[in-house]
């Protein structure tokens, strides 16, 4: 099962699985100031009620993936059970204007805990792993014109989010194209959900001109 959407400026998404919202304008020549951003994240956060607990949250620049280091270090994920101030945590790395805009993320707790599930398919959800904690796994993904990524399961639940807009073709576990091609719109996101039922074994095609650039989110708890 799955579902789609657009992030726009000022909205939130909600899901049972996390919230997502826009920080600042996508656009690299749009100027942003650090006091705006964080008032409009309060905002935004008081939009999610009482009843979800939040188990961390993420920022993400849209211009370019982080480094695992620099993730870390600019302390990108906020644990919730660390208590740290994440207007503080936050700030620095919001001023950085050739970033551009933002997407944040927030992670709900869950009230029962996950099957464990184990693949025999080898490749990587991702290209490369950013964040990997007891509640999520972070990935860049990235594929340029003309290529196809690994084959791969996914285990858990997730949400890929296309940094920039894009085209892809699924192939399906033989490799063999299914489906037609699907434009993505820059900020669009797809969420699904992982079932005993059908299992989620596939890869990608990159049909088009330009490098699909997306952050891709696995929910472990």
């Amino acid at each position: 099962m799955a579902s789609s959407g657009l992030l726009r400026p000022q909205e939130v998404f909600l899901a049972p699985r996390f919230a997502i919202w826009l920080l600042g304008s996508p656009s690299l020549s749009s100027s942003h100031k650090v006091c705006d951003l964080l008032a409009e994240d309060r905002r935004l956060s008081c939009q999610l009620g009482a009843a979800l607990r939040p188990a961390g949250r993420l920022l993400l620049p849209l211009a370019a993936a982080p480094s695992p280091d620099q993730l870390d270090t600019l302390r990108l994920w906020v644990d919730d059970s660390a208590h740290v101030d994440v207007e503080e945590s936050w700030s620095s790395v919001l001023g950085q204007q050739q970033l551009g805009g933002f997407v944040a993320l927030t992670v709900f707790k869950q009230p029962h805990a996950p099957t464990p599930r184990v693949s025999n398919v080898p490749g990587r959800v991702g290209s490369r792993l950013l964040l990997s904690n007891q509640h999520v796994k972070l990935w860049d993904f990235r594929v340029p014109p003309r290529a196809s990524c690994e084959l791969h399961e996914h285990l858990h639940p997730y949400v890929f989010f296309n940094r920039t807009a894009c085209e892809t073709r699924g192939l399906d576990a033989t490799l063999q194209p299914s489906g037609p091609v699907t434009s993505f719109a820059s900020c669009e996101f797809r969420c699904v959900e992982v079932t005993d039922d059908e299992r989620q074994i596939h890869a990608f095609q990159n049909p088009g001109e330009v490098d699909v650039q997306q952050y891709i989110i696995e929910f472990l708890a």
